[in-house]
């Protein structure tokens, strides 16, 4: 229970009531996410951890696999359009 992990000196009944707002409030991101037309891609340590349709799309892929685990760096061309290495820019963000 992450709520328990969190706040350990919650009652029992609170905790439960914590734990189904974080539930709600995850589904309710996820459905957003999902749906929304606006290219959307979500890090972790610098890795795509998850991508919408939108951006699918957009990179005209077939299938979130091919971003999953990847770091936006790697995918980057070795400069930008202002000159600018594409690491130095990506380590910036």
């Amino acid at each position: 229970n992450r709520i328990a992990q969190i706040y350990p000196s919650l009652s029992d009944g609170h905790r439960r009531a914590a734990e189904e707002r974080l539930q709600q409030s995850e589904a309710q991101f996820r459905t957003l996410f999902e749906l929304t037309h606006q290219p959307s891609v979500l890090m972790a340590d610098r890795k795509v951890i998850a991508v919408n349709a939108a951006s699918l799309a957009l990179l005209r892929l077939q299938d979130a696999s091919q971003l999953l685990g990847r770091s936006l760096i790697e995918m980057s061309p070795v400069h930008q359009p202002d000159g600018e290495p594409s690491l130095d820019k990506g380590l910036r963000m």
